[in-house]
């Protein structure tokens, strides 16, 4: 499949922080989602969800979203499973950094989510460590 979109724009929808302990625990715990919806109204458009839930010595909620327009043929399935793995790629640095720039806020050190690998989304490697729950690619990273 041909993946053909332009990315429009993304915005945070949710945001929670939370200091949880003064004492720093080795790593955080990352769990990460990812999910597609079309559009009702344009659909050409659709949104990327990525959440990501980080707990260790503080409670991290980001809802992230993004907005791509499909410029190819519509094929249902395989257009929401291209959208999820490369707009994943696209989107991901985002809640990345947003998450790294509110944590270092705190006066303590910032929390560096792990990268991901939306291309093998069923495996853990070290380049996903941190995403420990796995189901099917076409609704979770």
């Amino acid at each position: 499949m041909n993946a053909s979109f332009d990315f429009l724009k993304y915005t945070i929808n949710k945001m929670e922080y939370n200091v949880l302990q003064e004492e720093k625990k080795a790593a955080a715990d990352v769990h990460t989602n990812a999910s597609v919806q079309q559009n009702l109204e344009d659909p050409s458009v659709f949104r990327l969800t990525i959440t990501v839930c980080a707990e260790g010595d503080r409670h991290i909620f980001l809802e992230v979203f993004g907005f791509f327009k499909w410029r190819g043929e519509y094929i249902q399935g395989e257009t929401e499973t291209a959208i999820l793995t490369f707009g994943t790629t696209i989107l991901y640095p985002y809640a990345r950094s947003a998450i790294s720039s509110i944590s270092i806020m705190d006066g303590g050190d910032p929390l560096i989510i792990p990268t991901i690998n939306p291309f093998n989304a069923e495996k853990t490697t070290e380049e996903s460590a941190g995403i420990e729950d796995h189901i099917p690619a076409e609704s979770h990273i």
